[in-house]
């Protein structure tokens, strides 16, 4: 079942923050979150796909006291960074591929994403309610 939810993820830097437009796909064995823009700086863009198998995750968690309510998804999965050129096009070949441990992305606030992940997936997200 692929189930696709579109999601505004927000990452921070030196400079102002840009929204990146994102999809969490929930597929039957894994999950993937695809980044078709990831801004890094102006010059530095990349487009990045983050999967991790359900059996792989060993922890999610709701941070709702974070600024931008940030979800943490902790595990061993596969993360692979392509580079946006200039002309708007993708590199053919990852500039980066590597196992991942762990990320954390904002949501966009309007969608009940604890429901989702529960709803299509294995996975029980843990709230953190500390004060950040």
């Amino acid at each position: 079942m692929v189930i696709a939810i579109a999601l505004g993820v927000l990452f921070t830097g030196k400079k102002e923050d840009v929204p990146s437009p994102a999809e969490l796909r929930f597929y039957d064995d894994y999950l993937l979150l695809f980044i078709e823009r990831k801004y890094y700086s102006k010059r530095n863009i990349k487009q990045e796909y983050l999967k991790m198998k359900y059996s792989d995750i060993t922890k999610v968690k709701y941070l709702p006291n974070t600024s931008n309510k940030r979800f943490q998804i902790y595990g061993n999965g596969h993360s692979l960074q392509y580079d946006v050129k200039k002309d708007g096009s993708i590199a053919k070949q990852p500039s980066r591929d590597k196992i991942l441990i762990y990320f954390s992305i904002n949501l966009n606030q309007n969608i009940d994403f604890i429901e989702e992940i529960e709803k299509h997936s294995p996975l029980k997200v843990e709230i953190d309610n500390t004060n950040f």
